[in-house]
């Protein structure tokens, strides 16, 4: 027998509004940022997604009682906690909940011009949830409010979305928000960027290890990536603290600029330099700049690179010689030593590489057209994995 609330009605109303979530979602987000000013700081798909998780739970509790019970007090805590963070205030997140309630309530009357009596039931559901989840979200949002560390969360999520926005405007803000968080404004500032997934109490732990050291640096996320900016701070250093919570990141690491005026510099490098690292390893813009720089451009550079990509594809014994001769300082003995061939091999594999590619790598266009190609190739990291020709 149904449970009260559960019908074929409720579930076509609930499959209906299902259909049209993305829409429904972006209404109620659109609206928050309209009514609510705090959230102009919050990066749109930030709040995109939890709004609709959020209201992904309120309509399950419609279509089932047994909704309720999937709802994730974790999440909402978190979430409390990071708004309280982000320096906004418990009642203007409390009233995201109601902007979504409303936006979602809308939508289920217009798909049920007719409600029975259990799509009545199905809907008080909602007020359950949200009930549920605004205690949670409260119980978070509290917990980091009476933390000392609070204040200076919202000041350094302040600082760091000042200085991300790259206007003249902005800046000026960051350059009163330094101070505060231990920063000369016109010193040495470089940023290193992780990319790995950092949940709010990850990155709560690696600030608190932040703090231990010796000169000033600050965490923060941004976009897909966690990004540290730093001041009198040894890299190692930094990266050792990173690594006793994720030994295997992945860590692009920026030039120290002078300046905050030049801060978005090495965030920019820093950035860079993970998009062109492999997996688990620490990669410094000093060191890969010409890779970093390009790989930005892989796309448009394809039409160039192509032909290398798939030389290097089909003949991986030819990418281990062109490797070895650029990384021997241009010497075909040392790069014979260092694959253990003959050094005639190496000059073999050397010119098969330029008739099949175009790219003489003995000459400088040629040698940097080669690398290039091997660098920013998109699998790039299996080149060396797959069998190849053997030599004629």
């Amino acid at each position: 027998m149904a449970a009260a609330g559960e019908s074929e009605q409720v579930r076509e109303v609930c499959q209906a509004v299902a259909a049209e979530f993305d829409t429904v979602t972006e209404h109620a987000v659109d609206k928050i940022r309209a009514e609510i000013t705090s959230y102009h700081a919050i990066p749109y798909r930030e709040q995109y997604d939890y709004i609709r998780t959020g209201l992904e739970m309120m309509l399950g509790a419609v279509a089932s009682p047994s909704g309720i019970t999937r709802l994730d007090s974790d999440r909402s805590r978190d979430l409390g906690r990071r708004r309280a963070m982000q320096g906004i205030s418990l009642s203007d997140v409390i009233e995201t909940y109601h902007i979504a309630l409303g936006e979602l309530w809308h939508e289920l009357l217009t798909h049920s011009p007719e409600p029975d009596a259990d799509l009545v039931v199905a809907v008080g559901r909602l007020w359950d949830v949200v009930h549920l989840e605004t205690t949670a979200v409260a119980e978070g949002h509290s917990e980091a409010m009476r933390s000392k560390q609070a204040v200076r969360a919202g000041v350094r999520h302040r600082f760091f979305a000042a200085l991300t926005a790259r206007e003249e405007r902005s800046l000026a803000d960051a350059r009163e928000l330094a101070t505060p968080l231990g920063f000369d404004p016109d010193g040495g500032f470089r940023a290193l960027c992780i990319g790995s997934e950092w949940p709010e109490p990850a990155q709560e732990r690696l600030q608190v290890v932040l703090d231990g050291l010796r000169g000033a640096a600050h965490c923060s996320r941004h976009d897909a990536a966690l990004v540290i900016l730093c001041q009198g701070t040894p890299t190692s250093t930094i990266v050792e603290a990173v690594r006793t919570l994720r030994p295997d990141a992945t860590i692009g690491v920026g030039l120290e600029r002078a300046g905050l005026d030049l801060a978005t510099s090495t965030l920019d490098d820093a950035m860079q330099a993970l998009d062109a690292s492999r997996a688990g390893t620490v990669t410094r813009f000093a060191d890969a700049w010409l890779t970093a720089s390009l790989t930005p451009q892989r796309e448009r550079l394809a039409p160039i690179l192509e032909r290398g990509w798939a030389v290097a594809r089909e003949n991986p014994h030819l990418v281990d010689a062109v490797r070895a001769y650029a990384d021997a300082g241009l010497s075909v003995s040392a790069a014979a030593r260092s694959v253990n061939l003959h050094a005639n091999s190496v000059t073999y594999r050397l010119d098969r590489w330029q008739a099949l590619t175009g790219w003489d790598p003995r000459t400088a266009p040629g040698l940097l057209a080669s690398v290039a190609a091997l660098d920013l190739a998109p699998d790039s990291p299996d080149l060396t994995g797959k069998p190849g020709a053997p030599d004629r």
